[in-house]
């Protein structure tokens, strides 16, 4: 099974100017497995939609939050969204760092350690 037909996944695209932009991918566990935005369409509102989408789905399958492991230059973007840092980065595919990042959806209650 691929991730597109996995009926665990909803997966969405964002075009600009007739072509292909943006990708994010949320698994039904909560986590945005995939969010990539080509760097020519950044800041024109696909990142956003894209986000929008995910997020949507996730109400509808009744999720409490999202959570995503960010790199460091994507921080700023899902901090506007609404999410918070979840602890320090940790290395992922070798020298990459990734910030662990976690979004309360509305009408629940924080979580509490």
């Amino acid at each position: 099974m691929t991730w597109l037909d996995n009926p665990e996944n909803r997966c969405v695209v964002a075009e600009y100017e007739g072509r292909l932009c943006g990708v994010g991918l949320l698994h039904r566990s909560g986590q945005i497995r995939l969010f990539y935005i080509d760097p020519e369409a950044q800041r024109r509102g696909a990142g956003r939609a894209i986000h929008a989408a995910l997020e949507q789905q996730a109400h509808a399958w009744k999720l409490p939050r999202l959570h995503l492991d960010s790199t460091a230059n994507a921080r700023a973007f899902y901090e506007a969204l609404g999410y918070r840092s979840m602890g320090p980065a940790r290395a992922r595919v070798g020298i990459l760092r990734c910030f662990p990042y976690e979004k309360q959806l509305a009408g629940d209650s924080p979580v509490t350690s």
